[in-house]
């Protein structure tokens, strides 16, 4: 799998259009789960809010994108906060807004501009990482092997989890598919060195 941008910390922004205010936190979000309880806490904090929409994307494999408008009229709120996620090219992230109704109508070109504007100012001010799924891996070896698998690791930059000694050298990984290409080739055709 490829690497992919996902956020790592949250970061607010805020927009006000026509009395109304726009409230947005882009989150790193891992699961549903997460971003129910995410929507939970902002619903406890901003309880008087007319309005929490939000937009959501897991990761790339088994992508899954979800948003709600909550009451706005149709694609109006979570879509533009949807578009913000994909023009970013966000995976596990997700985007809240909050809006405090000011008594005047935007019209949905105005609520477009604004769940768009708000998201975006909540995005751009989040710091991301370029992340690559790992895969838990055991090397298993004899003794005699030990310095030049150790060699090889190190030559890598991959680091061991731990070292596990019984009859066999059993060394557990966290890699990435790359990552373990790499290893293999440079390990060779040695049948004393074996992945589980």
């Amino acid at each position: 799998m490829t690497p992919y941008r996902r956020l790592t910390e949250e970061a607010q922004g805020i927009f006000r259009s026509k009395g109304s205010k726009f409230l947005s936190l882009a989150f790193p979000c891992r699961s549903e789960e997460s971003l129910e309880q995410k929507l939970e806490e902002l619903k406890r904090l901003h309880h008087q809010a007319s309005h929490w929409v939000f937009a959501y994307r897991s990761c790339p494999d088994q992508l899954e994108e979800r948003s709600t408008d909550d009451g706005e009229p149709r694609h109006t709120a979570g879509t533009p906060a949807l578009h913000g996620l994909k023009s970013l090219e966000l995976f596990e992230s997700a985007v809240v807004v909050v809006r405090y109704y000011g008594g005047s109508k935007l019209g949905k070109p105005g609520l477009i501009e604004a769940y768009r504007t708000a998201s975006e100012e909540a995005l751009k001010a989040a710091p991301f990482e370029w992340y690559e799924k790992k895969t838990a891996v055991d090397l298993l070896l004899d003794y005699p092997q030990l310095s030049h698998v150790q060699a090889v690791l190190n030559r890598l930059g991959i680091k061991p989890l731990s070292l596990e000694t019984t009859s066999r050298v059993r060394i557990p990984l966290e890699i990435t598919e790359k990552e373990k290409h790499l290893l293999v080739n440079a390990l060779g055709d040695d049948q004393r060195i074996t992945f589980e």
